[in-house]
């Protein structure tokens, strides 16, 4: 089950953000002035060989290995 973390704070012109966490996976996602989801990152087998799957309505989904690199950009 995801638990949020509340009160968390936004980087200089970053949207505003929610953060969703359990003991695998981590769950970000970015809204809008309007309250509209603009993007979301899931962070998976965070404990092993974490990845993420980040999708932006700009740039639309990317996967990441756990160096950072895109692996097989969707």
């Amino acid at each position: 089950m995801l638990y949020e973390i509340i009160g968390v704070k936004s980087y200089i012109n970053e949207p505003h953000r929610k953060w969703y966490f359990d003991q695998h996976i981590d769950l970000t996602v970015w809204f809008d002035e309007t309250d509209q989801i603009i993007g979301w990152q899931l962070v998976y087998d965070k404990n092993y060989n974490p990845q993420a799957l980040t999708w932006t309505i700009k740039t639309g989904y990317k996967h990441f290995n756990n160096d950072g690199k895109p692996d097989n950009p969707l």
